[in-house]
């Protein structure tokens, strides 16, 4: 535990707990701030829906980031590739 407290899982979509109830339960656990570090791709809907969350700050999304990038591109290539191969069987 290097933060020094528990950490509560939220998600957007999906799954429960939802991140108000995740950010709830994370104010229940003690005084201190509360941080979403949200991994979303871009600004837009589900992150306006993060940042109304009621947490004290919340993480910008991760693109732009050229190494996102490379990983969206290098799955790409690896799903085509499979799926050239299966097209020549």
């Amino acid at each position: 535990m290097r933060l020094g407290r528990p950490v509560t899982v939220g998600y957007g979509a999906g799954s429960t707990p939802r991140v108000p109830d995740a950010v709830a339960a994370a104010r229940a656990t003690g005084p201190g701030r509360v941080v979403i570090a949200s991994y979303l791709l871009a600004p837009g809907y589900f992150h306006d829906r993060v940042l109304e969350a009621g947490a004290d700050v919340v993480s910008a999304p991760l693109a732009p980031d050229d190494r996102i990038v490379a990983i969206v591109l290098d799955r790409y290539a690896a799903a085509a590739a499979t799926l050239r191969g299966d097209a020549q069987r």
